[in-house]
């Protein structure tokens, strides 16, 4: 193919190879820009519910629009090839990197936290990813992520697809309920997200069965062991979240990946050292979906508390005081009743601070919480930490 033409793309080399086609570099030489074109194997073409697939990807992918997500151009067709026109995006792919080895902890938490916030967006336009590995994800030169190759997503609307369950995807990254071949959502994205944060923190996959039918068993089975065991170093409550997101039933996985995004990102370097992780996700197996009137009423006593305490401290706080700022923080509630659509921490941090009410900076505030040891934020916590803010 090299050399030679589809449409008006000019096939420039041969980028990858994957179980549905062949990516190539190529000139759009109608707007002078380089490309990505995924030609789609012959063989692939044979049924129906081949070509159904590839242009489900396109249709999927066209709806994504997100720094964190490759761009899809076109889909288009000549002399019989079905091809899709995407961005070209230079860099090296995560599953390099981690062929020399483990990350540092921050550079795993804010690739962990770009990958959790770009699969949020898609799992907001009802799309899911299927397939989330390394070789999957770029690390661009400014060193932000991008995710490659949405090729198994599909609208959650859509039928399951069946005979293709158990072959689609990367095996080491499947969840349990995707290798059993039920209808998925965007927890199995969760699942495989917590593997490619296990990999990059210990340079080791959770699971590692020497043959496919091993590899399964542990996967569905087996409990991985503890991220923190193979690298002390690792943070209590990041090794947590890592856990949580990799729990055996779906219905217990059930942190919203924004909100996975919030946690990770919390994480801060202290004096050029490996701070804490900042995490408001628990590591508890058996979580529950969340309860809306509960987010409400813990939001309502953050403010609470800095109101009160604004009200009878004594003598002059570090900072001067601003009785109309709100600190929101990332936390889990336990119920029977899902809270639909954004997190109450989403929600509430669309306020821009132009008007009378200003917003603390998360991060700022649980960085000052977890280097001063505490672990929960109880009545007391919370009235220093309004007096220090």
């Amino acid at each position: 193919m090299v050399g030679s033409t589809l449409s008006h793309y000019k096939i420039i080399s041969e980028l990858g190879r994957g179980g549905m086609g062949i990516v190539y570099k190529a000139e759009d030489t109608k707007l002078e820009r380089t490309v990505a074109i995924k030609l789609l194997l012959a063989q692939k073409l044979a049924t129906e519910d081949d070509k159904a697939r590839f242009h489900r990807e396109a249709r999927a992918v066209a709806q994504l629009n997100h720094p964190g997500i490759a761009s899809i151009y076109e889909i288009d067709e000549d002399d019989g090839r079905s091809f899709i026109v995407m961005e070209y995006i230079e860099g090296e792919t995560l599953g390099d990197r981690l062929a020399r080895g483990p990350l540092s902890i921050p550079e795993a938490a804010v690739i962990g936290s770009e990958i959790a916030e770009a699969l949020s967006a898609a799992h907001k336009k009802g799309i899911v990813h299927r397939d989330v590995k390394p070789a999957n994800i770029m690390i661009v030169e400014s060193g932000h992520i991008k995710i490659l190759d949405f090729g198994l997503a599909k609208d959650l609307e859509a039928s399951v697809l069946t005979a293709s369950n158990l072959t689609l995807g990367t095996a080491p990254y499947m969840s349990p309920e995707q290798l059993r071949g039920e209808k998925v959502d965007w927890r199995t994205d969760a699942w495989a997200l917590g593997v490619v944060l296990y990999e990059m923190l210990t340079g080791n996959r959770p699971f590692e069965g020497a043959y496919d039918a091993a590899l399964a068993y542990q996967i569905q089975n087996e409990d991985p062991t503890d991220p923190s065991e193979t690298r002390v170093e690792i943070p209590r409550d990041l090794s947590g979240l890592v856990m949580a997101l990799l729990v055996k039933n779906p219905d217990d996985r059930s942190h919203a990946l924004g909100d996975v995004a919030n946690a990770l990102n919390g994480h801060r370097l202290a004096s050029g050292a490996e701070a804490t992780v900042i995490t408001g996700i628990t590591s508890v197996r058996s979580v529950r979906k969340r309860v809306p009137w509960i987010v409400v009423a813990a939001v309502v006593c953050i403010v609470a508390i800095g109101a009160i305490w604004a009200s009878t401290r004594t003598g002059e706080p570090d900072i001067p005081l601003r009785p109309n700022a709100i600190a929101i923080l990332p936390f889990d509630v336990y119920g029977d009743v899902p809270l639909e659509g954004e997190s109450m921490v989403d929600m509430l941090s669309l306020i821009d601070g132009s008007g009378d009410l200003i917003i603390i900076d998360p991060s700022t505030l649980l960085t000052y919480v977890y280097r001063s040891g505490y672990e929960r934020i109880d009545t007391i916590i919370g009235r220093e930490v309004a007096n220090r803010f």
